[in-house]
């Protein structure tokens, strides 16, 4: 058996980044947020209207088919619109 099994079951540590990998890393990641921030205006700017105009278009149905409801007293006698 060599020294590793022996010592420890773990793993040998991976050597720590140096202060150019540090730096594309910190890029990355501002890039990534960036990329991020875009991606949920352009969503924001494609879904948002789309919802409002569905919100409008369900209030006009609601108030539509509330309108040509028959009134509560004439439900089930028979009485026409008339």
């Amino acid at each position: 058996m060599d020294e590793y099994e022996l010592a420890d079951s773990s793993p040998p540590e991976e050597p720590q980044p140096g202060p150019r990998e540090a730096m594309e890393d910190s890029a990355a990641r501002e890039h990534k947020v960036l990329l991020n921030k875009k991606t949920v205006r352009k969503l924001d700017l494609i879904l948002l209207p789309f919802l409002a105009l569905l919100f409008l278009f369900n209030s006009l149905d609601k108030s539509n088919v509330s309108s040509t409801a028959p009134p509560d007293e004439a439900v089930g006698m028979n009485v026409d619109g008339s």
